[in-house]
């Protein structure tokens, strides 16, 4: 490819590029892309302008990405949240099926909502006392009365 004008800067830097570090959002998460991936990229300001057909064919590598990045989120919080009390505690907590944080540990790609619910509580597990008064009931916030 050609060096072209870069649409958002308009220096004449446009132009494919691949390598090491570069990451890319895909739905919530920055996700690492691979190493040999050349993206239409402008060396003055970082753009990467990506037509439609090369949005497509990104799809799948970033998705696979994404779910990647997520397993390995999950994993890293549930080894600290199993180090605080056991897996099926949390379960209980959390209102899942017994077994299920095993399971997604191993070989499932979580949901985003519960990757997000672990990582809180991961990083505070003095939470889990606000969640067991929410499940029983109580309100920590103030009626708007």
């Amino acid at each position: 490819m050609k060096l072209v004008n870069c649409p958002v800067c308009e220096k004449r830097t446009l132009g494919l590029r691949a390598g090491p570090g570069r990451t890319m959002k895909h739905r919530n998460l920055e996700v690492p892309l691979p190493d040999d991936l050349a993206l239409p990229e402008c060396s003055s300001c970082g753009a990467r302008p990506i037509d439609w057909k090369t949005a497509k064919s990104l799809d799948p590598i970033l998705q696979a990405a994404w779910e990647a990045k997520l397993s390995s989120l999950v994993a890293a919080d549930l080894e600290v949240l199993a180090a605080i009390r056991p897996l099926y505690e949390w379960e209980r907590l959390l209102k899942l099926s017994v077994g299920y944080l095993s399971k997604i540990r191993g070989e499932k790609t979580p949901g985003a909502q519960l990757v997000v619910l672990l990582r809180l509580l991961a990083n505070d597990p003095e939470r889990a006392a606000e969640l067991e008064s929410l499940w029983a009931g109580a309100s920590s916030s103030p009626d708007p009365e």
